[in-house]
C-alpha cells in the first residue's frame, strides 16, 4: 500500500512540476518580394555585360520567427547569389535593432 501511494505521490508531483514549466511557442512568417527592377546593375555573372532587363523568376526574403515569451528568435532567408559583406552586415544589424529593438 505505501508503494502504491508513493508511486501516485511520485506522478502527481511530476505533472505538476511539467505543468508549471509549459510555454507556448507562437510562430510567424512573412515573405517580400526583392526582385531587382529592370535596369539595375546585377552580380554574380562574369560575363554579363549589361544591367537587368527582365525577370525570369522573382527573388524572395523569407523569415520565421518564433518566440517563447521570454525570447525570440527569426531566421531569414534571402534568394541572392551571395552572401553579404561585413560593411552590408553590419546595416542589417542596425536597420534590425532599430526596428525590433531587439540585439541582433
Amino acid at each position: 500500500m505505501t508503494r502504491i501511494i508513493s508511486i501516485i505521490f511520485l506522478l502527481t508531483v511530476s505533472a505538476l512540476a511539467v505543468a508549471a514549466q509549459t510555454r507556448s511557442l507562437t510562430a510567424g512568417v512573412a515573405r517580400a518580394d526583392i526582385t531587382p527592377s529592370p535596369g539595375v546593375e546585377l552580380w554574380g555573372y562574369s560575363n554579363r555585360t549589361g544591367p537587368a532587363v527582365s525577370t525570369l523568376d522573382p527573388l524572395y526574403a523569407r523569415v520565421l520567427v518564433l518566440d517563447d515569451g521570454r525570447s525570440a528568435v527569426a531566421l531569414v532567408t534571402l534568394d541572392l547569389g551571395r552572401t553579404f559583406g561585413q560593411a552590408q552586415m553590419n546595416l542589417v544589424r542596425s536597420g534590425f535593432a532599430a526596428n525590433t529593438g531587439s540585439a541582433t
